[in-house]
């Protein structure tokens, strides 16, 4: 079963137009490149667990790390994953890490990777970065308060634009599920699930919005309420959990 985790507010709203959201379906399934490799990257540095569903698969990690020792590639993730690890486990306030990519759906990885880089450091944006974007990074950045746990962030950010060239960008073609397979779910939600769940997710605001399938995370999901009553969901895509769906 998929259990969605109570979302750590960053203070950042994502923008939508009500003629958007009459053009698009209500809710949308789909993959998500920056949140492939963002939580692709907390599996690695090997984020813990708070209660007794994972956060991130472990099938996963496997499967990533087979392919980087078939290619003969470790990478600065894999060098800091054990001083990451220890420093995030060492300060709550990196548990908002657990929910950055519900923020940056739709985003390249590269462009959300500068946003925080900037924010993290201090500096103005770039003028690549749009300033929506740049305002959703400076509310990550403002969530990670001192220096050296924002340079633990920064070690983690840098590490991840080597890791999506070097790894994920490549990689997650390959990962589950399939093009096929998404259309297939959004099939099934449409015709199966929709109807029957719609008078409970109007009664909650959640009546519209994303489910984004990420190969990296457990069976413990994410939620997020955004304006207008859209919401955000991430779950897993973990084979071992025996769930088809």
């Amino acid at each position: 079963m998929i259990v969605a985790c109570t979302a750590v507010c960053l203070g950042v709203l994502a923008p939508g137009t009500a003629t958007a959201q009459r053009e698009v379906p209500q809710w949308v399934v789909r993959r998500d490149a920056f949140a492939d490799l963002w939580y692709h990257g907390l599996a690695t540095v090997g984020a813990a667990d708070y209660g007794p569903l994972p956060l991130y698969s472990a099938s996963h990690l496997r499967t990533a790390r087979e392919a980087k020792r078939a290619h003969g590639v470790t990478t600065p993730l894999d060098s800091s994953a054990r001083a990451l690890r220890a420093a995030f486990a060492g300060d709550s306030s990196f548990d908002a890490l657990h929910f950055v990519p519900l923020y940056f759906v739709g985003t390249d990885p590269g462009v959300a990777l500068r946003a925080l880089r900037e924010a993290l450091a201090g500096r103005a944006a770039a003028s690549t970065v749009p300033l929506a974007l740049a305002a959703r990074a400076a509310a990550v950045a403002r969530s990670i308060p001192g220096a050296r746990n924002r340079q633990a962030l920064l070690t983690f950010v840098d590490a991840l634009e080597v890791e999506w060239r070097n790894v994920v960008r490549d990689e997650r073609a390959m990962w589950q599920p399939s093009a096929r397979t998404l259309l297939e779910l959004q099939r099934d939600w449409d015709s199966r699930l929709a109807g029957p769940l719609s008078s409970y997710l109007a009664a909650t605001g959640r009546s519209r919005g994303t489910i984004v399938v990420v190969p990296a995370l457990g069976s413990e999901g994410r939620i997020v309420s955004l304006r207008g009553g859209i919401s955000v969901v991430m779950v897993g895509a973990d084979p071992v959990a025996g769930v088809d769906d």
